[in-house]
């Protein structure tokens, strides 16, 4: 029982150490967690690059929330990973921290929604993905919010309107 409480305040340390460039958007349950973390870091500077926090069994990493850094800490990318597979919503952020990017991925393949924002927040471009193929209507708007133009998708192939 000591050992598992000791292993906990560690991971929660340093989950705490991760996040203190985050918002609290980013911040990661440790009750979500419980069992390990990897990092792997950057050769040149030995910053963390990347973060896994696994949640699956022990001796099990195949589940879990991966979370790739830029050189200064902050926050690149948060990926769902189910059987080793991007499995859920992906978040990718700019460097300034705003999100970038959605992006639905159903067992390593996008499926669903996906989202792209300008700096300011305001969406710029909201489509579908179907088996790794775009699909329907996708829609591309300017910095203020006006719709620039929309194309139809089938299978990945444009359409017309």
């Amino acid at each position: 029982m000591y050992r598992f409480e000791f292993n906990r305040s560690v991971i929660l340390a340093i989950i705490i150490v991760s996040c203190v460039s985050c918002s609290s958007k980013d911040e990661l349950n440790i009750e979500d967690y419980p069992y390990k973390i990897k990092s792997y870091y950057n050769k040149e500077n030995q910053k963390p690059k990347a973060i896994f926090y696994y949640t699956a069994k022990p001796n099990d990493d195949s589940e879990g929330v991966l979370k790739m850094l830029y050189d200064d800490g902050v926050i690149l990318s948060i990926s769902p990973v189910k059987n080793d597979k991007r499995h859920g919503i992906i978040e990718i952020y700019y460097k300034t921290g705003e999100l970038e990017m959605k992006v639905e991925y159903n067992y390593g393949i996008e499926n669903g929604i996906f989202e792209n924002y300008h700096k300011s927040g305001k969406i710029a471009i909201i489509g579908e993905y179907k088996n790794g193929k775009e699909q329907g209507i996708w829609s591309y708007y300017d910095e203020n919010g006006n719709i620039r133009f929309k194309e139809e998708y089938v299978e990945g192939k444009i359409v017309d309107m």
